[in-house]
């Protein structure tokens, strides 16, 4: 019960978060494609597609804080244990992976990848980075050590 109500609570900040990015910026639809809560729940990341970028929503107060730009084509994106730091998945025939610094907003690294990467994963200790793209590869990346 306590796993359904959890979830029953992501689906409405879901919706609220999909509201909230369109009052942001009316008139432009952002496409949100991923939702990502920071380790300690008070943020959650909102990748927007069409916009090409990660809005900052604070759960308490129920807002778009700020949002930081990315490549065209995000698709996918991951957290580090710690929330300083997110992967993001970009792109269709030439893929990347591009590492954002969550305080920032910076883009810190990328690093080229296969067609249409997505759903990517960071591991819990944060030294192994994966990500499955459309052409049945996982990419595995150790330390998250690519650079421009």
């Amino acid at each position: 019960m306590r796993k359904f109500l959890g979830l029953c609570a992501v689906l409405f900040l879901m919706t609220s978060v999909s509201v909230l990015c369109a009052a942001k910026n009316a008139g432009k639809y952002k496409g949100t494609v991923d939702l990502v809560p920071s380790p300690d729940g008070k943020i959650l990341y909102v990748l927007n597609q069409d916009a090409a970028e990660i809005a900052v929503v604070s759960v308490a107060e129920k807002n778009v804080t700020k949002t930081f730009p990315v490549p065209a084509h995000p698709n996918g994106f991951a957290i580090s244990a710690d929330g300083k730091i997110a992967a993001v998945t970009c792109g269709n025939d030439f893929g990347k992976v591009v590492l954002v610094n969550l305080a920032d907003g910076k883009q810190d690294a990328e690093t080229k990848t296969d067609h249409t990467p997505n759903a990517p994963v960071i591991s819990p200790d944060g030294n192994v980075f994966m990500l499955p793209t459309v052409l049945a590869k996982i990419k595995r990346f150790r330390n998250m050590n690519f650079r421009r």
